[in-house]
């Protein structure tokens, strides 16, 4: 091995002055960190590892753990001397031109030039290994042999036994001898932080020691061997000394352990004998079941059989007596008993489900030893089946019928037996507080529980309900077929027996239109009554059938919330009401044109039904199901005011232009009128809300049959504290304005504000025509050769300037108009009027 060199920082071991050997640094060494002195200290020891030789034989199982502590110092210590600072391997290692330990200035990282080349060993591997291997194995067998054989607990054990008797005799002896040696080891050794590599530590393990530490660095290999040697032989002593003392530890207990295997040996043999125990029970167990249980297994397999063919017998029996039954529920059903006939197709059912808990299955299979089996899979049983469901479809289906029956009866008696009259007085009321529909006699409500019980037996609920809003959307359109307008021939037909048809689109829209205003308002009259009180009707029939369902009906709660919804009618009705509101809709726009020709009061009839109709279908159904009827009358009210206005201004027109504006007598009922005009500022007139009452004739009607009037009445309006002379043209325009006001009180607002619209443009219109009649042109003095009586049309416009004043007043209280237009037409009034007046124009003899 090479010597080793020291630079100027390298320590080195000295005497100290207690004759210990202490570690020193030569004067040139610079003090550093406590982990600089570490490193200083590995690196002496290393020295000290380089050439060492094997020791004793008892220490050689530990030396390896020393050689690889010692192999660490001799690296730190040559990186010492060669560039610890560099690298913590070798020089030029590729991990100090990696990571430039000795920075050097580089722009980059190193190239491949930078890094040497690193020479791998050749596995040079001979051609005999094979040869080589088989030789050491056949060497080393017979040891192996004695390893296998000693390396074995039980072996041990019995080693141990042969070895006791000489352990005894030298324990006491050995123990002394190691306790001795234990106390020769330091105590600094049994420190928690005891290190080895620690300075401190190892400056302590020098101090200890009876020799020169300059030895280890002596430049003669013999010497440095020795010291090398008598170092680590002392370590390796104190080692020996501690696994010494944990030996003799662990073989105090060693004897228990070795005795417990004995036991292990002993169950064993224990375990053997139960199990052949234990196979010759098997055995003789074996040989019983050959002899008892086989046969008794035999005997058991033969009663299931034989049950089986008894169970066999009893589901033949059982099939029989199946079919037996369906020809007896086809004789009572000839024999027409509905409710014996479903009690027994529904125990025969019970039968071929296997249910016994049916009374009359039970009274029939009573004697039977087995529980009924389910049969109803069985191929031969299907016809059986089918004729059970048929006939519970037929009984069913009567049941059904006498249910529809019994409720269309109820409907056709209150609706028929309503007067139309009482209907419109309720309707229009309002106040009717005894509602008739909601009367339900206590026999009409037990028939409707037994045929719902029925039909429920039957499973025929739903379809029965079913039938029955089919039924009554028929009935609800047969009430518009028959007030229809039929022709002649199929009216003779109707008398002499045959079936009455309605007739096609077209020629039913013919008869529509020719019929006269009474016998339309009439019919709708009877549509709309008749509809509604079947309609009233019917939500008492939804109520009865819901009670009955929730109170009387022997269900579970699930089978209840399902009948509640079964036996709901309600999305029928509104159904029928929107068919109904359909066809009204169409028959109404027929006569479109027709309705708007009208007179005012027979129009207002019309609308009140249509309204009272809609507001009564919308009351019972809860909601606004369609917007047709509606539409439809909304449309036939736009065009109604718009035939009025162009009436009004055609014949007022007229009036003015052929007026010779002379004194006219005035009726009472006109004056009437006028007061009436003059009070509607504070309230609206009785007398205008009598011309939508249905139930009597119109105020118009009732005038008309009155005798006229002799000659020699006043000539005169009076209009509050003031009178003015009347002229045709004048009492014309008041009838005129009634009409509108009375349209105006009756109508929705939004036709209200039409009526004052047209209110407006009468008395515009009325002056402008009254002065174009006397003049050439709007702007040409007056004309003052006229045969007209220019101060009876100045009174004309006078009395209009006052109705002005009302209007506006009448229309501010209802519909809260508040515009200067009344203003303007009052003064437009006021000024036409005295340009006449000042015309000095001498009025014609009367």
């Amino acid at each position: 091995m090479p010597d080793v060199l020291l630079n100027s920082e390298t320590p080195v071991l000295s005497p100290s002055p207690d004759g210990k050997t202490q570690l020193n640094r030569s004067p040139m060494l610079v003090l550093s960190q406590a982990s600089d002195d570490a490193s200083s200290l590995n690196d002496d020891l290393s020295i000290l590892s380089r050439n060492r030789d094997q020791v004793r034989d008892s220490i050689s199982m530990r030396r390896s753990s020393f050689d690889s502590t010692f192999n660490s110092f001799s690296t730190t210590m040559h990186t010492m001397k060669h560039g610890l600072d560099y690298s913590p391997l070798v020089d030029n290692s590729i991990y100090e031109i990696v990571m430039n330990t000795r920075f050097k200035r580089w722009l980059r990282h190193p190239t491949t030039d930078d890094i040497p080349p690193v020479v791998l060993c050749k596995n040079d591997i001979k051609d005999k290994w094979d040869k080589d291997i088989t030789e050491y194995k056949d060497e080393i067998k017979n040891e192996y042999k004695v390893y296998q054989t000693t390396n074995n607990i039980s072996n041990l054990n019995r080693m141990e036994q042969m070895r006791s008797i000489d352990e005894e005799k030298t324990t006491f002896g050995l123990q002394n001898t190691k306790a001795k040696a234990f106390q020769e080891i330091p105590e600094f050794y049994f420190d928690k932080e005891f290190k080895l590599d620690h300075p401190n530590f190892f400056r302590m393990l020098l101090r200890d020691f009876d020799f020169d530490a300059n030895q280890l660095l002596n430049e003669e290999d013999k010497i440095r061997i020795e010291s090398y040697e008598e170092l680590q032989g002392r370590l390796t002593f104190y080692l020996d000394t501690v696994e010494g003392l944990l030996v003799s530890e662990i073989s105090k207990s060693i004897k228990s352990f070795f005795d417990a295997l004995e036991d292990v040996d002993k169950i064993k043999e224990y375990a053997k004998e139960t199990v052949d125990e234990l196979d010759s029970a098997k055995d003789a167990l074996q040989a019983i079941n050959e002899d008892k249980i086989l046969t008794k297994k035999k005997v058991i397999k033969d009663l299931v059989k034989r049950k089986n063919v008894e169970k066999l017998q009893q589901g033949i029996l059982q099939v029989k007596l199946a079919k037996e039954k369906c020809d007896e529920c086809k004789k009572v059903y000839q024999e027409e008993k509905l409710q014996e006939c479903l009690k027994l197709v529904n125990s025969v059912e019970s039968l071929i489900r296997g249910d016994n808990d049916d009374s009359g299955v039970n009274d029939w299979t009573s004697p039977w030893p087995y529980k009924l089996s389910d049969i109803s899979t069985l191929p031969g049983l299907s016809t059986v089946t089918d004729i059970l469901n048929n006939l519970k479809v037929d009984i069913g289906g009567s049941y059904s019928l006498k249910l529809v029956n019994s409720l269309l009866e109820d409907l056709r008696t209150y609706y028929s037996s309503q007067s139309r009259n009482d209907t419109i007085t309720k309707l229009q009321s309002r106040k009717d507080k005894t509602k008739p529909h909601l009367t339900i006699d206590d026999l009409f409500r037990e028939t409707i529980k037994e045929n719902l019980i029925q039909l429920i037996d039957c499973d025929q609920l739903v379809p029965a309900v079913k039938l029955y809003e089919d039924k009554f959307i028929a009935e609800l359109k047969a009430i518009i077929k028959v007030n229809l307008p039929h022709d002649k021939q199929t009216s003779e037909d109707s008398k002499d027996g045959g079936k009455q048809t309605a007739p096609n689109g077209s020629k039913l829209s013919k008869l529509i239109q020719e019929q006269t205003s009474e016998e339309f308002q009439s019919m709708l009259v009877n549509i709309f009554t008749s509809e509604i009180e079947l309609l009233n009707r019917l939500t008492r029939h939804q109520k009865l059938l819901l009670d009955v369902s929730l109170s009387e009906l022997p269900t579970t709660a699930e089978q209840s919330d399902k009948m509640i919804i079964d036996l709901d009618i309600r999305k029928s009705v509104n159904e029928g009401i929107r068919i109904v509101q359909l066809r009204m809709g169409k028959i109404i726009s027929v006569r479109r044109d027709i309705t708007s020709t009208l007179r005012f009061d027979h129009f207002l009839q019309f609308y009140e039904i249509c309204m009272l109709f809609m507001k009564e279908c919308e009351s019972i159904s809860g909601e606004f199901l369609t917007k047709y009827l509606s539409d439809v009358l909304n449309i036939q009210i736009d065009a109604y005011l718009k035939y009025l206005q162009s009436l009004n201004l055609r014949v007022l027109r007229q009036m003015v232009e052929a007026e010779r504006w002379t004194p006219f007598i005035v009726q009472p009922e006109l004056q009437k009128d006028v007061n009436d005009i003059v009070s509607c500022i504070d309230l609206d007139p009785s007398n205008w809300s009598q011309f939508v009452d249905l139930n009597k004739p119109s105020p118009l009607d009732s005038t008309n049959n009155e005798c006229k009037p002799s000659a020699g009445h006043k000539k005169s309006v009076v209009l509050g504290d003031k009178t003015f002379v009347a002229s045709e043209t004048l009492i014309l325009a008041i009838k005129i304005i009634k009409t509108l006001l009375v349209l105006a009180s009756n109508l929705p607002s939004q036709y209200a504000r039409h009526c004052e619209r047209q209110l407006t443009d009468i008395l515009k219109f009325f002056n402008t025509k009254a002065i174009e009649s006397v003049s050439s042109s709007l702007t040409d003095r007056l004309s003052t050769k006229t045969d007209k009586n220019l101060n009876i049309m100045a009174e004309s416009l006078d009395c209009l300037a006052e109705i002005t004043l009302l209007l506006q007043g009448y229309f501010q209280r209802t519909l809260g108009s508040k515009t200067d237009k009344y203003e303007t037409i009052w003064k437009q009034l006021q000024q036409s009027s005295e340009k006449l007046f000042q015309s000095n124009n001498i009025p014609p003899p009367v």
